[in-house]
C-alpha cells in the first residue's frame, strides 16, 4: 500500500471524525449523528481489512468513535 493512499484514508477518516464533532457541537438530531458514527465505523473497519490503515490507527479511530458515542448518550440524557 502506498503512503499516499494511507495518508488519504487517514485524512478521510479524520475528516469524518471532525464532521461528527461539529454535528454534536451544533446540536444536530441524534439519529443523524448515530448514522454517521455507524458509517465511520464501517469505513474504518473496511480500511483496516484492506490493510490501508494499521490496527493501531483503527484502534485510535475506534476510541474516538466510543468517545463521541458516550458524549452523545450523556447529551441525550439531559
Amino acid at each position: 500500500m502506498t503512503k499516499k493512499i494511507h495518508d488519504a484514508a487517514l485524512s478521510f477518516l479524520n475528516g469524518s471524525l471532525r464532521h461528527i464533532s461539529t454535528m454534536i457541537d451544533r446540536g444536530n438530531d441524534a439519529k443523524y449523528i448515530l448514522a454517521d458514527l455507524r458509517e465511520l465505523q464501517a469505513k474504518a473497519d473496511f480500511a483496516r481489512d484492506l490493510g490501508v490503515i494499521s490496527d493501531d490507527e483503527h484502534q485510535e479511530i475506534k476510541e474516538q468513535w466510543y468517545h463521541y458515542r458516550e458524549l452523545l448518550d450523556v447529551l441525550n440524557q439531559e
